[in-house]
């Protein structure tokens, strides 16, 4: 199933599956928010140098190896990227270019607004298998290569130099253009013998080069004979309104239907939709709440394919394993204000822990400090110790509130799953007002604790159980909201979302009746 995931970078990396990955593009992180005020020395620089090389170094165990990398770079740092970060990781024939994409107003960015008047990415394959398809039509090929012999169809490509110092002879009678020949006369010579050269009777009109068009066999693991972004050395400029066609290209280019593709902060989930539009699973990783339920708010507007969210600090199963150090100090940051000093937190792995366990933990943990503990008088409702596992067997519950009861030793169990706190569920108010229209307006209000702590409510009007969440509308930190209903019986969702991505889900069914209903009931 596709996923969406909220959470930091290198340590969602670090969780998928290796060599699951047929391409990649990585956007600018958060911090970058306007790419022309990177310098090449300044801290935004540094940060993002460090942050990509990261980034890297944690994407290439998942790639497979018709995989393809692209990457939304600042201009500024395209030259440290490609001659001295990179090469670390791809071999020098795997950089495959340049890519400028140019919007036809010289403002803006794949990503932001900014006064750039291109973007950067850089194209790399993870080896020479990589996948890249030629989605030529008919349509194409009859204006493109319009023209066709004995060899197959080809187009006529200028041989004049585009800039100054080109070279100067006559070949065939006909003299060099005026900018000179972009190539010397013996490579005019080698190409006329293997056919390559029109050269026209007329000595007035110009000798072009005949570029054949080769027709792939075959689509998938096969060497790409041409970049669909032309050289590494000339770069490849794309020009439009919005990226949305350029990224459309990406995909169809570099990967195959049923490919799994990794977008890394998907910022509104441009690139997620395209995938979904073109049949690609996709994994979406971003680090701000705003952005991931954005890009799910957009999914399921558009009526996306079904797609598990996720947020890696509240999937402690997943944490312990992948940066137990990290895990064991977030818990102690949980647990340390209601701890005795010197208490400790001690985390035990297993499906049933039991009494052993305890006696371990008392014997070791609590009963060299019983003593100190007790001369300093401490407060009853902290802790001598916390102990954390998988799950616990009730003779472990019943020692807990032994040990408790008649010793005063305050021993705190807790399961992984107890460390995802219980997200908040708003207090639902409605009022349906009384109107001659057809329509009549709702008016909802949600009341909170801690508005503050609330990023987002999403609401569904029309509700179906067995069916996705799909909200009509998502509103910041909004708490109140009008909706004109026609008459009916209605199951209105609304889901809160907190600032660290917890969400919660609500339903109320709400009946509305018609003016002309109201008045015959009064």
């Amino acid at each position: 199933m596709n996923q969406l995931i909220l959470g930091d970078t290198q340590n969602v990396l670090a969780v998928l599956e290796s060599q699951s990955i047929d391409l990649v593009y990585i956007d600018l992180p958060p911090h970058i928010v306007d790419p022309a005020t990177v310098t090449s020395s300044n801290k935004q620089a540094k940060d993002y140098r460090k942050w990509l090389k990261n980034t890297i170094k944690h994407t290439l165990p998942l790639l497979k190896g018709t995989a393809s990398v692209f990457i939304n770079i600042p201009s500024s740092l395209k030259d440290w990227a490609v001659n001295t970060a990179l090469p670390n990781h791809f071999e020098e024939a795997h950089y495959k270019g340049e890519i400028k994409w140019k919007p036809t107003q010289n403002a803006g960015n794949l990503s932001v607004h900014t006064s750039l008047q291109y973007t950067t990415i850089l194209y790399y394959a993870r080896s020479e298998q990589y996948t890249c398809n030629y989605p030529y039509n008919e349509h194409y090929l009859n204006q493109i290569y319009r023209y066709e012999d004995n060899k197959g169809r080809y187009r006529l490509d200028s041989l004049n130099s585009v800039h100054a110092d080109g070279f100067f002879y006559s070949y065939k009678g006909h003299e060099a253009p005026t900018s000179g020949w972009a190539f010397p006369e013996e490579t005019l010579t080698e190409w006329e013998n293997l056919g390559l050269l029109n050269i026209p009777t007329n000595n007035d009109d110009p000798i072009t080069f005949k570029k054949y068009y080769i027709a792939p066999k075959d689509q998938t693991n096969r060497l790409c004979q041409v970049s669909p972004f032309n050289a590494p050395q000339k770069g490849f400029t794309y020009q439009s309104k919005n990226p949305h066609h350029l990224l459309r290209r990406i995909i169809q280019y570099a990967s195959n239907e049923g490919d799994t593709l990794l977008s890394i902060n998907v910022k509104n989930g441009r690139l997620l939709r395209l995938a979904d539009q073109y049949k690609r699973f996709w994994i979406g990783t971003d680090t701000l709440v705003d952005n991931i339920k954005q890009s799910e708010y957009l999914l399921n507007k558009e009526s996306s394919q079904d797609f598990s969210l996720r947020i890696y600090q509240y999937e402690p199963h997943t944490r312990l394993h992948s940066e137990a150090g990290q895990f064991e100090k977030w818990i102690k940051e949980q647990f340390e204000p209601q701890l005795l000093n010197d208490a400790s937190i001690i985390i035990r792995l297993g499906n049933n822990l039991g009494l052993s366990a305890i006696d371990h933990m008392v014997k070791h943990h609590i009963q060299p400090f019983r003593k100190k503990w007790f001369y300093e008088n401490h407060p009853e409702h902290l802790y001598h110790g916390v102990l954390v596992g998988d799950r616990f067997s009730k003779y472990a519950i019943e020692e807990v509130q032994r040990l408790n009861t008649y010793e005063n030793i305050r021993l705190k169990l807790v399961t992984l799953d107890d460390l995802t706190p219980v997200p908040v569920k708003p207090e639902i108010q409605y009022t349906i007002q009384a109107s001659d229209n057809e329509q009549q307006e709702v008016q909802f209000e949600l009341k909170v604790d801690d508005q503050q702590n609330i990023a987002f409510y999403s609401w569904d009007f029309d509700y179906q159980p067995d069916k996705a969440f799909r909200p009509q509308e998502m509103l910041k930190q909004q708490a109140e909201l009008t909706y004109n209903f026609a008459p009916g019986k209605y199951m209105v969702a609304v889901q809160t979302t907190q600032k660290d991505g917890l969400s919660s889900m609500q339903t109320l069914e709400i009946e509305v009746k018609s003016n002309l209903e109201e008045k015959i009931a009064s």
